[in-house]
């Protein structure tokens, strides 16, 4: 009789652009030639089930006969968000008893949490995709790869919780040194935050005028952070009567076509001796921490380990990122701090510093907010804020309102005087779809559907904006089946000119639906996998649940007249909720918040 096994297959790993073309190459020759003949074994004697949660693994191996290899979405009932907290605080605790983390009297511990919660989040999800997938197949026994990777100590753990018999496909010294090398490589994108990082003075545009004694410093580490600070400190309240520093790196201020000069680089090597010694001390043997690592009396030693291997490599940036803040507030005695993102590690490292020399440190914030389980309290003085629905969230998450100013969001400053001109002599409907990277078969797919259906009508044109993560190239291939009919622009395209010249845009989550609803275009909401994005729920997107559906709901809201006004007027409540007054004066508001601080 035979007996139903599953095999699950690692998916791509690598983050880092450049390695991740490699890995891929390398998953296709360890594919062929050594886990496909391992599975063919298993094949003869058992009913074999082969899955990926990665479409280019499911490619690869259906490329190589196995028609077998699915993929699927499992929901969980379980509280993630709650179990994630509940570790981290407990974590937490411990180590604050212990006064472990406590350096000249600031405690670290309230910078590590923020990426700790994040990263228990993410890998107690994958066990419990995992552990779905395994209790939905019935199976007898299930296979990974190889029980040394992360991948395969979750999917051990997980079969283990459910009495199911585990077994590896192959364990080798290659596949040792490869997790290592690519581990490694994928830790390049941390360390390229601090790459170039300085400290930089703003040149004034009159040269003439001196110097005062009123300084800024903008500690904007990441590129993202400048795209709402600059706006501030470029506005008329500000940069007539203060000094304007950042602590940010070379490249993203040229690419902010920013003119200034270089006070002084900063080189980061990491103390490993010290850094291994304390993380021996946080992670100590004696079993204080197994009763934190479980979940319904399974021990989570693999997630404790991860953890362990994440510190140990980002540890020794973080303390230097703390260090050198020291040496520039002592220094340059900056009157207040401006950042991006209080909820980052690399930027809570750096103020944790200001607050001990009683500076004033403002968040401006730079992007969509949402899990407030998985937030804590801020180190900054105030966050400024886009809108009420931001403020909700903050409060959610047990913020003070006192702490949280609604101002606009100064990135958007600029839309408010954007004259849409009518295309109404266009002869055809131009269709934006704004990718995001998480699912690129789904993206294809997509593409494929509207491409398909345009080569039957002249009524429409696709636009694809990859994006920045994404490798357009992809895009660029699979286009050539719709000449004419579908364009791919560059992952650095201006988005705004982009959507100012579409009719509709198509997007999953991501804040150029903020974009479009100021510049009062239709949405369309991508929702294959029954999780809503803020646009969908706030009435200004139109829901596809379907792929199937698609096309009605393009032709449905480029003819649809009444549904076009009602979709007009939830926007006006949207773009309020989300970004406040639509008047260009987010920016002065900021700019006199902190005038008003500093008075």
């Amino acid at each position: 009789m035979t007996k139903k096994v599953l095999v699950i297959l690692e998916p791509i790993y690598s983050t880092y652009e450049p390695l991740k073309s490699l890995e891929i190459l390398l998953r296709k020759i360890e594919i062929k030639y050594i886990i496909s003949p391992k599975i063919k074994e298993i094949m003869k004697h058992n009913e074999t089930r082969i899955f990926s949660s990665d479409h280019r693994i499911i490619s690869i191996s259906k490329s190589n006969g196995f028609e077998n290899t699915f993929e699927i979405d499992c929901n969980w009932t379980f509280d993630v968000e709650t179990k994630s907290r509940e570790i981290t605080d407990n974590l937490n605790n411990i180590w604050i008893n212990k006064d472990a983390l406590n350096f000249n009297g600031k405690n670290f511990s309230t910078v590590l949490k923020c990426g700790i919660i994040w990263d228990i989040y993410e890998h107690l999800s994958q066990f419990l995709t995992y552990q779905c997938l395994i209790k939905d197949e019935n199976v007898y026994s299930v296979f990974s790869e190889n029980s040394n990777s992360l991948a395969g100590k979750i999917i051990e753990s997980a079969s283990h919780n459910l009495e199911v018999r585990y077994s590896s496909i192959y364990n080798s010294v290659y596949r040792k040194i490869r997790n290592f090398f690519f581990n490694l490589m994928n830790f390049k994108g941390f360390k390229s935050l601090f790459k170039e990082i300085g400290l930089y003075i703003k040149i004034r545009e009159n040269s003439s005028h001196k110097s005062t004694k009123k300084k800024i410093l903008v500690d904007a580490i990441y590129k993202n952070y400048l795209n709402n600070i600059i706006p501030v400190i470029e506005n008329e309240f500000l940069k007539k009567e203060f000094d304007i520093y950042f602590l940010s790196q070379n490249t993203d201020l040229k690419d902010k076509n920013l003119k200034f000069k270089t006070i002084q680089k900063f080189k980061f090597k990491g103390k490993l001796k010290e850094t291994k010694k304390l993380l021996d001390e946080l992670f100590d043997r004696s079993g204080v921490l197994d009763k934190v690592f479980e979940y319904e009396n399974v021990n989570l030693q693999w997630l404790k380990d991860e953890l362990y291997s994440i510190i140990k490599k980002e540890l020794p940036y973080l303390l230097r990122k703390m260090e050198i803040a020291e040496t520039l507030f002592d220094d340059l005695s900056p009157d207040i701090v401006l950042i991006g993102d209080d909820r980052s590690e690399v930027t809570r490292a750096g103020i944790l510093p200001a607050k001990q020399r009683n500076i004033p440190v403002f968040e401006i914030q730079h992007g969509l907010y949402n899990q407030p389980k998985l937030m804590f309290n801020l180190i900054s003085d105030k966050i400024c804020v886009w809108g009420e629905y931001t403020k909700k969230i903050l409060l959610e998450a047990g913020i003070s309102p006192e702490d949280i100013e609604i101002t606009g969001s100064p990135y958007y400053d600029n839309l408010a005087n954007i004259n849409i001109q009518s295309k109404s002599g266009k002869p055809y409907k131009t269709l934006l779809f704004a990718t995001q990277p998480t699912n690129i078969k789904v993206n294809l797919k997509i593409v494929d559907k509207i491409g398909t259906f345009m080569n039957k009508s002249e009524e429409f044109k696709l636009i694809i904006k990859p994006h920045p993560l994404e490798n357009k190239d992809i895009y660029q291939d699979f286009s050539k089946k719709f000449p004419n009919k579908v364009f791919i622009k560059d992952i650095n395209d201006d988005i705004t000119k982009l959507l100012i010249n579409s009719d509709i845009l198509l997007l999953e989550s991501s804040t150029v639906g903020l974009e479009a609803a100021l510049l009062e275009k239709p949405i369309i909401g991508i929702n294959f996998n029954n999780n809503k994005s803020v646009y969908i729920s706030g009435n200004v997107a139109v829901e596809v649940t379907n792929i199937r559906d698609l096309i009605n709901s393009i032709i449905e809201i480029a003819n649809n007249e009444e549904l076009n006004k009602k979709l007009s007027e939830a926007r006006s409540k949207f773009v309020y909720e989300q970004t406040y007054l639509k008047d260009g004066k987010s920016s002065e508001r900021i700019a006199k918040i902190i005038k008003s601080t500093l008075n």
